[in-house]
């Protein structure tokens, strides 16, 4: 575990000695009525609460490093940090992705760390298409897992481009896995979406809009009797404004206009789903960048 935490460190090491021409800074909270816990569970009356933030820095013209901690509103908290290498048509990153303070259903202590990789790609044709895949997963340590919570998200999508606007449809998950007592105890939201984003050369505004097909899966293996997975149609939008070239502000949101079970009778659907985020990103400059 220890050894799994080192290379994390001295990559944040190398990162502040730098004296970087910019850095970027960007943070973002999100609330959740989607989040369900590990009994099956969706929030009753506040939503649950998330938030990320990201350091990053470009190194030389190919080059960029980042650190980033989440906080998944239903999955737990990871840190992770990438280097990516970057060209005109093809990017690519890697980088240790660590579950961090994350307690399993049952047990009284958190992980400090759960060790696990992130790896990710990008092929563009500028103007015309794009294409990613990306993904963190854990890695299972020695001993007994109960109560250890393994964190996986992942994605995939592709986008093409018309005149001011950029189209994708992507494929994206987000899963935590505990062991207890013999048991696994499996969450999952899985979205298969549509996303558009509007933008207009020298306007600060972009606007997306979102249209997901959702499914929210509860699975006790081998126990099945309280399994519960849940479909939902999906729409939602953003607004990112960037009123000069080192602030962006965004917020989006997305909500449910008809959620369904795919399990069976189950009369714990009769609420309000949504999401929202909002965020901000800053390019600090040293003085003559």
């Amino acid at each position: 575990m220890k050894r799994a935490a080192l290379p994390l460190f001295a990559f944040a090491l190398l990162l502040a000695a730098r004296s970087a021409a910019a850095i970027e800074f960007s943070g973002s909270v999100t609330a959740s009525s989607f989040a369900i816990d590990e009994e099956g569970d969706f929030p009753d009356a506040l939503p649950r609460f998330g938030g990320s933030v990201e350091v990053a820095e470009q190194i030389g013209e190919v080059a960029r490093a980042s650190i980033q901690f989440s906080r998944d509103p239903g999955m737990g908290n990871l840190l992770g940090a990438r280097i990516s290498w970057n060209t005109a048509f093809i990017s690519v990153s890697a980088g240790p992705s660590l579950g961090v303070l994350n307690r399993g259903e049952g047990s009284r202590t958190a992980n400090l760390f759960q060790p696990g990789i992130g790896l990710g790609f990008t092929v563009t044709a500028p103007g015309i298409l794009v294409a990613v895949a990306d993904t963190d997963f854990s890695i299972p340590v020695g001993g007994s897992e109960s109560g250890q919570v393994h964190l996986q998200r992942g994605k995939v999508e592709v986008g093409f481009y018309v005149p001011h606007i950029l189209c994708r449809a992507g494929i994206s998950q987000r899963r935590a896995t505990t062991p207890d007592d013999g048991l696994t105890i499996t969450r999952s939201v899985t979205d298969y979406g549509l996303y558009t984003e509007a933008f207009k050369k020298g306007s600060p505004f972009r606007i997306g809009l979102n249209f997901i097909y959702r499914v929210t899966d509860y699975e006790v293996s081998p126990d099945a009797g309280t399994d519960r997975s849940i479909g939902s149609l999906v729409v939602g939008g953003n607004v990112t404004f960037a009123p000069k070239a080192d602030v962006t502000v965004f917020i989006g949101g997305n909500s449910s206009i008809y959620s369904f079970s795919l399990s069976g009778p189950d009369d714990g659907l009769d609420r309000f789903f949504f999401d929202a985020t909002v965020g901000v990103k800053l390019v600090l400059r040293a003085p003559g960048a």
